[in-house]
């Protein structure tokens, strides 16, 4: 991947506090598009939803609407205090929360919004929109991405 620049654009919470974050212009090599088409792939039961674009990342897409990549576990927990999230549980979830999945060291490796659940035999499962990394968006239940082994908190803003 060729990075021809970044850039910051500015992006706060509610409290008016900074948020950082970086947009980052590159170009892919065909080879780099064939990765990532072989490895969205290896995913079969999700939905490809919008092609690969390095300009944000899931973070970026949860909590700045596609504008931006919001890399660093502080950053994602600042937006969590200053725009008043509140933590939920599994049967309490609706369309439209937030899922963080959270290594065993407290990084906030991941993010995603619910936009569904399905209630089948009695177990809710949550279907999600996120972004791998540099590959595209998906729209997959809550395991099946390249994150399934991380602790999964949902949260409403409201």
């Amino acid at each position: 991947m060729l990075i021809e620049k970044t850039t910051k654009i500015a992006l706060q919470t509610r409290k008016g506090n900074d948020i950082d974050n970086e947009q980052v212009y590159t170009v892919y090599t065909p080879g780099q598009l064939k990765e990532i088409e072989d490895n969205s792939k290896k995913y079969l039961t999700d939905e490809k939803r919008a092609e690969a674009n390095p300009l944000y990342n899931c973070h970026g897409l949860t909590f700045a609407t596609r504008r931006t990549g919001i890399f660093k576990t502080e950053e994602v927990k600042k937006i969590l205090t200053d725009d008043e999230y509140k933590e939920i549980t599994l049967p309490n979830i609706l369309a439209g929360d937030i899922v963080l999945y959270i290594e065993e060291n407290g990084d906030i490796t991941h993010s995603g919004i619910v936009i569904d659940v399905n209630d089948n035999f009695g177990i809710r499962t949550p279907r999600i929109i996120s972004k791998w990394g540099t590959m595209p968006e998906f729209i997959h239940l809550i395991h099946e991405c390249p994150y399934p082994n991380t602790t999964k908190k949902y949260y409403r803003n409201g």
